[in-house]
């Protein structure tokens, strides 16, 4: 006999992303090891206490990059609408299902107000978590605006060399 699923009414559902993203997941294993809390630090003197409406979260953003960058979204477009139908990608970021995604348009905004030293300033604090976690060093470039996969290795090396931190990895890459 041919089965045929009837539509039930809509009614609401309690979700807990925790339990459907699998423990194995590669979003899992960065977020084990990616602490962005220093963000807000680095970030506050950016942002006036009094005027304005709120941004969107930094440690939000920067971890937006991070999907971006190993999923290898292009659009800030794509990104968004990505994040908001991806529950593995929510759960890394930290949005509940029923909260909206921030607007496309508020990245490039949030991109201009940071300057180069702060994603500099996250850029080799990130690069110390690699080095410190031994995970694949592609992960270096994640927060750098416009960075391009490191495609082969000996750019990988030039990278760490560049961070100072040649002497810290010997060269070997993990995968995630």
């Amino acid at each position: 006999m041919q089965g045929r699923r009837r539509p039930r009414p809509v009614h609401p559902v309690v979700i807990d992303l925790e339990q459907l993203v699998p423990r194995g997941h590669r979003l899992r294993r960065v977020d084990s090891v990616l602490d962005l809390r220093f963000v807000y630090s680095l970030t506050k003197p950016l942002y006036s206490a009094r005027m304005g409406r709120a941004s969107i979260d930094p440690v939000v953003f920067f971890k937006m990059e991070v999907v971006r960058y190993l999923y290898g979204i292009k659009s800030n477009r794509q990104l968004c609408e990505d994040i908001r139908v991806n529950l593995a990608f929510r759960w890394f970021l930290r949005l509940a299902v029923d909260e909206q995604v921030p607007d496309h348009s508020s990245l490039s905004k949030v991109r201009d107000r940071l300057d180069k030293d702060v994603f500099r300033a996250v850029f080799e604090r990130i690069g110390g978590l690699v080095v410190k976690q031994g995970l694949p060093l592609f992960m270096l470039g994640v927060v750098l605006y416009g960075c391009k996969p490191l495609q082969q290795s000996q750019d990988s090396l030039s990278l760490l060399a560049a961070a100072g931190l040649s002497d810290t990895f010997g060269g070997t890459e993990k995968s995630i």
